[in-house]
């Protein structure tokens, strides 16, 4: 039987490189159960234990942990190759309506992560968009954000240009944080000299601390949890703004706040909606006649 030993230091050292902290997670999982002995019965016990706790897809992670650690010459072997991953049913992206969100801005109110679920509202931008959010990118009289997404910063990608809500909680925050803005310019992570300056420097300074991104995901639960708001997660506001703005004009105009260079990638975001569709369809119809 293939058998490997997984320590903590090792887990630690490869799993930044995996991209996604759930490799982490799964990589100590494996040496807080089964004393880092990683086998066919250990990963099947595992994989059955993760469907128990309702994170089955953290046998995917742990197929990736290992695999980069083969790679890197960590381990000879690989004993999840074959071990297929468990099935994962497609999530359902839960509906999302202004007043669930405002319940959410009032329980945020007074904490960082504020400048997160203020954001994240008909912005279209995604966790890291948002918490790297610099002043640079905004004009603040015109109520407009310009900025290339983060994951778009290395790849040829255009502008996001973002209209915000006139006279909105984001707009607002974002008025009352401009005129303090001076007083952090040299405060971590920002640094004028290099021509960063972030515009909430606490979720910046968490978002760059070693697996930090748990905390900022933690605080929003948290928040959500006092607004008694269910299933909502961070990354569903980019699909209700992208939904929302499809279904109201021209899709190469929806893409341009959005940031997608590709209209398909772009579909996959919007939501079915039947009722939208219907009215459209019937008054496409009517003014053919």
């Amino acid at each position: 039987m293939l058998q490997i030993t997984l320590t903590r230091d090792m887990v630690m050292q490869i799993a930044p490189m995996c991209g996604v902290d759930d490799c982490r997670r799964a990589g100590l999982d494996v040496v807080a159960r089964h004393k880092g002995i990683l086998n066919f019965t250990t990963a099947i016990d595992l994989r059955e234990h993760w469907i128990s706790q309702k994170t089955p897809s953290r046998f995917r992670f742990l197929k990736a942990l290992v695999s980069k650690m083969k790679t890197m010459g960590l381990v000879d072997h690989n004993p999840v190759s074959g071990i297929p991953a468990p099935a994962i049913p497609k999530r359902v992206r839960p509906e999302i309506t202004r007043e669930k969100w405002m319940r959410m801005v009032d329980a945020s109110e007074g904490h960082y992560i504020q400048h997160l679920i203020k954001g994240v509202w008909m912005t279209g931008l995604a966790f890291s968009d948002l918490c790297l959010l610099e002043w640079k990118h905004i004009d603040i009289d015109a109520g407009i954000i310009t900025k290339v997404r983060q994951k778009m910063t290395k790849r040829a990608g255009g502008e996001c240009i973002i209209p915000l809500e006139e006279d909105g909680p984001f707009i607002k925050y974002l008025r009352k944080a401009w005129e303090s803005k001076d007083l952090e310019a040299n405060v971590y992570p920002s640094n004028v000299a290099k021509g960063v300056h972030y515009v909430c420097n606490e979720i910046a300074a968490q978002y760059f601390r070693t697996y930090r991104h748990s905390e900022i995901y933690r605080q929003y639960r948290l928040a959500r949890d006092r607004a008694g708001v269910d299933a909502i997660d961070v990354h569903d506001f980019r699909s209700h703004t992208a939904t929302v703005l499809v279904n109201s004009m021209n899709p190469i105009l929806a893409a341009q706040v959005t940031g997608h260079t590709n209209l398909n990638v772009l579909q996959k975001y919007v939501q079915k909606d039947v009722k939208s569709l219907t009215d459209k369809v019937r008054q496409a119809h009517k003014e053919a006649a």
